[in-house]
């Protein structure tokens, strides 16, 4: 499923009829609009949502990539809100909580993460495990792979939807909800140094349907893969400032290649600020905060470029991380690795 800088990450393969359920949530026109926007780039089939599209994803990879666990070399929590399209009725809503760690001398990393997507009458929830083996290819540099095994829960509540015309009834949708509950498994690789890395990951590799309620629907669903490639580097610009280029390139099949561009920069290692871009789709501003005992407050606002923007007041993204402190008295992060 693709909307314009979506962050829902429904990914399924659907014919499409667009409901005509009579009920009094969300309004047919507001329906439409939501439909229309996420089906336009391909007709007749809804396919794979890139999954998941944060304006501050550098700082939470372990949800697109598992090697990411333990390469931070303490433990790391991260909590993250997006509320996206302001203002516009049944828009996307997300929120994520994962946390990571390595054990074994840093040779290996397991994480843990959480994910809620809403949009309208969609519902999905996503729990995963990650586990990763960090290599040394060098003094300076090493080399993780991982593995991630997920449940999800997709829920589709048909009568949120309402009609212009209460007398319209569409064969193809009963009026009962639907839900899908599924196993996947992701694997990845990350290389990292003290200051420059790049991933490749793959979600949803393979799929399995665990259970199905409505099977009268006429809708078929499956999961597709996603591929990641992540990259960036840290330029010591002076001894209180650190300036991170970054990228991301998402696709999957069915849906054009979408391509983030960051740059941010960190002064003290307590303040970050940065800006990105979503080719074709958004532009977005980012502010983090060091508070204390290695409490991070970041804060995100994205305004899109596309005729959506018309209808809504932007997009909102709230995070909190906590990494682990090594010293309380010198506050020294175990890795500020500015990643």
């Amino acid at each position: 499923m693709k909307g314009t800088g979506s962050s829902n990450n429904i990914k399924m393969t659907k014919d499409i009829n667009i409901p005509r359920q009579k009920t009094s949530k969300i309004p047919y026109c507001i329906s439409v609009i939501i439909f229309t926007v996420l089906v336009s780039f391909f007709p007749g089939k809804l396919i794979a949502q890139i999954d998941p599209g944060f304006t501050q994803f550098m700082y939470n990879p372990i949800l697109i990539n598992p090697a990411y666990a333990g390469s931070k070399e303490t433990f790391n929590a991260t909590f993250l809100s997006r509320h996206q399209w302001i203002g516009f009725e049944g828009a996307p809503q997300t929120q994520t909580l994962s946390a990571h760690i390595p054990f074994s001398e840093q040779r290996f990393g397991a994480g843990l993460s959480y994910v809620n997507d809403r949009l309208g009458p969609l519902n999905h929830d996503r729990f995963s495990i990650d586990y990763a083996f960090h290599m040394n290819v060098s003094q300076e540099s090493k080399l993780s792979l991982g593995v991630k095994a997920g449940f999800e829960s997709l829920f589709i509540a048909h009568n949120e939807l309402s009609p212009l015309n209460s007398n319209i009834s569409d064969p193809a949708y009963h009026g009962a909800d639907e839900r899908r509950n599924m196993l996947n498994f992701s694997a990845g690789a990350f290389y990292y140094s003290s200051n420059a890395y790049v991933g490749l990951s793959v979600l949803d590799i393979q799929t399995v349907l665990l259970s199905e309620e409505n099977e009268n629907s006429t809708g078929k669903w499956k999961d597709s893969p996603q591929f990641f490639l992540t990259g960036g580097f840290i330029w010591n610009a002076g001894p209180e400032w650190k300036i991170k280029p970054s990228l991301l390139a998402r696709h999957a099949p069915g849906m054009p290649l979408n391509v983030d561009i960051n740059l941010n920069t960190m002064f003290n290692e307590k303040v970050v600020a940065g800006v990105s871009h979503r080719i074709n789709d958004s532009f977005g501003f980012m502010l983090q905060f060091r508070t204390f005992n290695g409490l991070w407050v970041g804060y995100a606002y994205d305004m899109g470029i596309s005729q959506l923007n018309l209808y809504n007041q932007g997009t909102h993204e709230v995070m909190i991380v906590f990494d682990l402190i090594r010293s309380e008295e010198t506050e020294t992060i175990i890795s500020p690795r500015f990643f």
